[in-house]
């Protein structure tokens, strides 16, 4: 099974540019907090763009952008902005919907044992609510955190779940603990989301059945670009006319050989644009990133765990 890859993430890119963007991401994830409302707007409407080659749309609740900034997402007004997004979105497009998980404590504070256990219950009735209304589309989230047990109950409620990480855990751990956990997932036939859970390393290792990531933007947005080398990985280089990287050897485009130079300028030709363009406009960077993204997922294989013996008997 080919990975299915949403690309996530506030975009800013010109009208103009957006179809050929859209015509290059098949998979797409959008964010419903209300700080990203215009990009929801953008993005449901170049749905309809006779050019948009996206075939899925993952609706994520935004819960964990509400958490960092203080306040919480309450499931009415969720519910609103579900069927509101859903009703301008292509209705040819597969859409899922992540649950409204209820995140315990405060940001920057461990919660107590008792906090844990109330958000676990609130999460469970809110998929419970949004299951009814949305059917098999809402994904149930298991945290790294979580004990086993909990893994088992999630994996129950729903043929396709999602699992989320801990960014600030070595990756090596998550990347144990995403193996462990799927090949739980895997031995009772359900499917599996990595949310934001796309470093290289876990991908060669941790066999998910979708991901996603802004990281395509965040390269794009800081002056570089992604890029298939010549050994077939997907590396990244700093391209922009104001990037301070110039000065860097090898850490700048400028700085590169010339054979090098010349492999990214063929892929800048394949994707449709120039040289001028993406080194001086952001976006033209995403265009080439999301080009770039799809050929590198035409040769990326499901990886299998080689694990003597899971944490799961």
């Amino acid at each position: 099974m080919t990975l299915r890859y949403f690309l996530s993430g506030a975009s800013g890119i010109r009208q103009e540019v957006l179809p050929r963007v859209a015509a290059l991401i098949p998979y797409r994830l959008l964010s419903m907090h209300s700080a990203f409302k215009g990009n929801t707007k953008v993005w449901t409407a170049v749905s309809h763009h006779p050019d948009s080659g996206m075939k899925e749309v993952m609706l994520d609740s935004g819960a964990f952008t509400a958490f960092t900034k203080g306040h919480k997402v309450e499931l009415n007004d969720l519910i609103a902005t579900y069927d509101d997004t859903i009703r301008k979105l292509n209705p040819k497009l597969q859409i899922w919907l992540i649950n409204l998980d209820v995140i315990p404590g405060e940001y920057g504070r461990v919660a107590e044992p008792k906090e844990v256990a109330e958000a676990l219950q609130r999460s469970d009735d809110n998929y419970k609510i949004l299951k009814k209304r949305y059917g098999s589309r809402v994904l149930p989230v298991y945290h790294q955190t979580e004990p086993t047990s909990r893994l088992h109950a999630v994996t129950a409620m729903n043929d396709f779940i999602a699992m989320g990480f801990r960014q600030d855990f070595a990756e090596e751990h998550r990347i144990r603990c995403a193996e462990e956990s799927l090949e739980y997932t895997i031995s009772k036939g359900v499917l599996v989301h990595g949310l934001a859970t796309t470093g290289y390393k876990m991908l060669a290792r941790a066999p998910f059945d979708t991901v996603d990531s802004a990281t395509w933007l965040y390269i794009a947005a800081m002056g570089g670009v992604s890029y298939v080398s010549e050994r077939g990985t997907l590396d990244s280089i700093a391209i922009s006319n104001e990037s301070p990287a110039q000065r860097q050897l090898r850490q700048h485009y400028k700085t590169l050989t010339h054979h090098e130079q010349q492999w990214i300028l063929e892929r800048i030709k394949e994707a449709g644009t120039c040289y001028d363009e993406v080194s001086s406009d952001l976006s033209y960077r995403i265009l080439f990133n999301a080009h770039q993204m799809r050929e590198w997922l035409k040769s990326y294989k499901r990886p299998t765990i080689k694990r003597d013996q899971g944490l799961f008997a």
